[in-house]
């Protein structure tokens, strides 16, 4: 009895100890994470030649399996379009792109992700059917206002800088981002990349 209750304290413990430093990890993990995003914009760009299609549909792909009971359309007018640019950067605007949208939109509300072309640029956007954009914040929401983030519909938190990191890298890249938006009727984000670099 005084062995099993002895190990049972144990247990209790590094259970205890594990849990305290696995917090702890976390907490380091996230705040190396923040500072990367955050501090992303100021490294260099590497442009590669990517399919841009393959490329975002990998993230239709990801969002399709992580969020199963949401709807993700993903709409394109050619089956390859090549140009390029640097594919991590793409990546992680879109990215940010859709996690506003999951963010602000009703879950039974579609996502749409489009991408388009012309002569001279490729035109990637991001549309909800969320609370849409204020009057007043709109325009500053590109901007740089730390602290200024709204809660997601779920009380996501936000702390007000990933539309200006995904201003700053798309301007890297050469491109550009805008947006339209209507209080309580959904946005829409748009980049656009040059095809020929």
């Amino acid at each position: 009895k005084y062995i099993e209750s002895t190990t049972d304290k144990n247990i209790k413990m590094y259970l205890g100890l594990l849990k305290e430093n696995s917090k702890s990890c976390l907490k380091i993990i996230n705040d190396l994470m923040k500072n990367e995003h955050q501090t992303s914009p100021e490294i260099f760009v590497k442009n590669v030649r990517i399919d841009v299609i393959k490329k975002i549909s990998l993230i239709h792909d990801e969002l399709q399996r992580s969020y199963q009971r949401r709807k993700f359309d993903f709409y394109y007018s050619t089956k390859h379009l090549y140009i390029n640019t640097d594919d991590v950067k793409l990546l992680q605007v879109v990215n940010n792109l859709t996690s506003n949208a999951i963010k602000f939109s009703p879950p039974t509300a579609p996502i749409i992700i489009e991408v388009s072309d012309n002569d001279e640029e490729v035109i990637v956007s991001v549309k909800d059917n969320g609370i849409g954009i204020p009057q007043q914040m709109q325009v500053f929401i590109c901007e740089r206002q730390l602290g200024s983030g709204r809660a997601g519909l779920n009380g996501e938190k936000s702390i007000g800088v990933g539309l200006s990191i995904c201003k700053n890298l798309i301007q890297l890249m050469d491109g550009k981002i805008w947006f339209e938006s209507k209080e309580g009727d959904g946005s829409t984000f748009f980049i656009s990349l040059p095809k020929n670099k």
